[in-house]
C-alpha cells in the first residue's frame, strides 16, 4: 500500500530470460516494482527581487521581439508562485530601478504579490545591489522564521549598473541562498553572462527559461524533503499459466505458492522510495510454442 496512491505512481515490469529454451529447460522470470513519491515542501521564506528598470520595459530596443523582458519574467514567475504552497512558504516582493522598494513584506498572501507583479511598470536605472540588500533585511527582520530556508530570487535582464557583489556576499554570509532568473535583452553580452556567473555561482543562474520550465526553477529554488517510504506494505501476486510448471522453492524472496490457483504471492514489509523491489522465480514450459510466462500480475 503506497502512502498516497495518487501521489506515488508505481510501475511493474516483467522480463523472462532466456528468450527461448529447449522444452524442459527452466526460464528465469523477474518482476520489478518501482515508483517514486513527490518531495514534500519544507518551510521556506522567499524574497522576489524584481528588476523594474527601463531596460525591462516592454518594447525596449526596436530590434527585439515582443514580449519584452518584464512580460517574459511575469510568464515565468506567476506560474512559479501558483505552484508554491502558502501553508509552508512565505513570499515577499522587492522591486528595484533607480533604488529599491519593499512592495510586500513576507507573508502567505501570494495573490497580492501576483497582482503587484501584473501591475508593475519598468522605469529608471538598474541598482540590483540595493534590491538584494533590502530583501536581505526583510529576511533577517521580525518576520524571519528560524525553521525556514531563506532564499532571494533576483528576476532581471542581468544588466546592472552598480556592484551587487557586496550585497550578495552579505546575504550568503547570513545563510541566505541567492539565485538569479534572467530574461535577456539585446544588452546581455557574453561579458554580462560571465559577470553574473561569477556573482551567483554554478547552478544558481537560470537563463531565459520557458514558462513550461517553471517547475525546474521551483525545484532549484525550493526547499524539499524526500518521501522516505514508497510502500508501507507490499503484496504482489503472479498467476502462472497452466502450460508452465512453477519450480517450487525458486522464488526470491520467498513467496507462497498456491497450486490450486497457480498463484505466487509475495508479502513484504515497508519499502524505501527510489529503490526497485525485485522478485524472481523460475518456470519450466510444458508445451512447444511462444507463451507468456504469466496470466496476470498485481
Amino acid at each position: 500500500v503506497p502512502p498516497d496512491v495518487d501521489a506515488c505512481p508505481v510501475d511493474i515490469d516483467k522480463t523472462a530470460a532466456p528468450a527461448s529454451v529447449a522444452l524442459g529447460d527452466a526460464v528465469a522470470v523477474t518482476l520489478t516494482v518501482h515508483g517514486a513519491c513527490p518531495r514534500r515542501p519544507l518551510p521556506q521564506q522567499i524574497m522576489l527581487v524584481v528588476d523594474t528598470s527601463w531596460s525591462m520595459n516592454d518594447g525596449y530596443e526596436q530590434a527585439s521581439q515582443p514580449p519584452g523582458a518584464l512580460e517574459r519574467a511575469r510568464q515565468i514567475v506567476l506560474p512559479l508562485l501558483a505552484a508554491l504552497d502558502p501553508a509552508v512558504v512565505d513570499v515577499g516582493l522587492v522591486t528595484f530601478g533607480d533604488g529599491a522598494a519593499l512592495q510586500t513584506v513576507l507573508s502567505d498572501d501570494l495573490a497580492d504579490i501576483r497582482g503587484r507583479l501584473i501591475r508593475a511598470q519598468a522605469d529608471g536605472d538598474t541598482r540590483m545591489g540595493a534590491g538584494v540588500a533590502l530583501a536581505h533585511g526583510e529576511l533577517n527582520g521580525p518576520r524571519r522564521d528560524p525553521a525556514a530556508r531563506r532564499t532571494i530570487l533576483v528576476v532581471s535582464d542581468g544588466v546592472f549598473n552598480d556592484d551587487p557583489a557586496p550585497a550578495v556576499a552579505a546575504a550568503r554570509a547570513d545563510g541566505i541562498d541567492v539565485q538569479g532568473l534572467i530574461v535577456t535583452t539585446p544588452e546581455f553580452t557574453r561579458a554580462v553572462r560571465m559577470a553574473l556567473q561569477a556573482l551567483l555561482g554554478d547552478g544558481k543562474l537560470h537563463l531565459d527559461p520557458s514558462a513550461e520550465r517553471a517547475k525546474a526553477i521551483i525545484d532549484a529554488v525550493g526547499a524539499w524533503r524526500d518521501e522516505p517510504g514508497l510502500f508501507e506494505s507490499l503484496i504482489v501476486r503472479d498467476v502462472v499459466p497452466a502450460n508452465m510448471r512453477y519450480v517450487v522453492g525458486s522464488a526470491v524472496p520467498a513467496a507462497a505458492w498456491d497450486a490450486s490457483t497457480r498463484t505466487l504471492t509475495w508479502t513484504l514489509g515497508p519499502q524505501p522510495a527510489g529503490l526497485p523491489v525485485t522478485l524472481r522465480y523460475a518456470v519450466v514450459p510444458l508445451e512447444v510454442g511462444v507463451w507468456p510466462t504469466n496470466v496476470e500480475a498485481d
